[in-house]
């Protein structure tokens, strides 16, 4: 075997074994039928590894909830610790979603550079930085560039699309 394909697999296992540590859960689900909202709350625990190489997936009646209130889909806090985000039901055509069915995954980001439809550059560390942490991003069914309208991306990241 050569050293590069010793390598890829090494760091295979290495993003393995980070991630077979990592746990991830739902801590609450609250619909509000008046906004056409659910707020989920999760916690993720030890979870090792740059911040851009996971993403945490919430799907909810075998859809992937995609249309986030503080953030875009890609974007959800992934960081160890307890994390609430609202999805905007209604917006995704959904007006009666089935709490039961929701469920939380911890994913390996796999978009790189050269298929990714998006890139975000976290520019919150500030103008004295010496690196500004940057994220690939592959468009799912119901993305929108409208996704990354919101505070977020006008402040603390900057999201490029792919033309």
């Amino acid at each position: 075997m050569t050293k590069t394909a010793l390598s890829l697999v090494s760091a295979a296992l290495a993003a393995g074994l980070a991630y077979a540590e990592a746990t991830i859960s739902l801590t609450g689900r609250t619909a509000d039928a008046e906004k056409g909202t659910v707020t989920f709350a999760y916690t993720i625990a030890g979870r090792s590894g740059h911040d851009a190489a996971w993403r945490a997936e919430i799907t909810i009646g075998g859809m992937v909830a995609s249309n986030f209130a503080e953030c875009a889909w890609c974007d959800l806090p992934v960081t160890d610790g307890s994390h609430t985000v609202t999805w905007a039901a209604r917006a995704e055509g959904v007006d009666a979603p089935d709490l039961d069915t929701a469920s939380i995954a911890l994913v390996a980001e796999t978009a790189a550079k050269p298929d990714a439809d998006y890139m975000i550059v976290d520019v919150s560390s500030g103008k004295d930085s010496t690196e500004y942490p940057v994220r690939f991003a592959k468009a799912g069914p119901n993305v929108t560039t409208a996704q990354f309208n919101k505070p977020l991306y006008k402040l603390g990241k900057i999201a490029f699309k792919r033309v």
